[in-house]
């Protein structure tokens, strides 16, 4: 398997279960919350009819209810312990949150240059990125630990992203109205 960044990261945070990485999961945690709640934020800026608060939560409470879902199935679906599936899905959280802070900025020079007319086809391919990104390295990561990439993905696809549609429709019904 070629040598990646993925790989670096992983070894440099390199999981024994015995020990709960407290610590570093509170800290990805707060990425991923802070990292949600900017680029949702970020929204209000370049998509005029939304507003900063409610675009920050529907996307913080959306992919956290998605998360809450997939990792309980991740855990069944692979028979990893919660440890490792925890661990795993709060590191590509991470990588995740660092394309959608990018966005944020994005966001931002789009607003300063007044040019948000492609902002909402902009927007959705950052997500695309985001979620591809986060896909492979779970599969990737989880591959390491002898998941079939298969069942990874199909648990991503199915799961994640088939919850996420359905928290993401309701809370953007509930937060902006019909």
């Amino acid at each position: 398997m070629p040598h990646t960044i993925l790989h670096e990261v992983s070894s440099a945070f390199a999981l024994r279960e015995s020990v709960l990485p407290l610590r570093r999961w509170a800290g990805l945690v707060a990425v991923a919350v802070a990292g949600s709640l900017l680029y949702g934020s970020s929204l209000s800026w370049v998509l005029h009819d939304w507003k900063s608060g409610g675009a920050a939560l529907w996307i913080a409470l959306g992919a956290g209810l998605a998360w809450g879902v997939f990792i309980p199935a991740l855990r069944f679906g692979t028979r990893l312990s919660w440890v490792a599936c925890l661990d795993s899905s709060l590191i590509v959280m991470a990588f995740g949150e660092v394309i959608l802070v990018n966005g944020a900025v994005v966001n931002w020079l789009l607003q300063s240059l007044a040019v948000t007319s492609f902002a909402a086809l902009i927007n959705g391919l950052l997500v695309a990125i985001s979620n591809l990104t986060m896909a492979v390295a779970l599969t990737l990561l989880l591959r390491a630990r002898g998941v079939p990439p298969g069942r990874t993905v199909a648990l991503w696809m199915v799961v994640l992203n088939g919850s996420g549609a359905v928290f993401f429709l309701a809370l953007y019904h509930a937060l902006h109205g019909p």
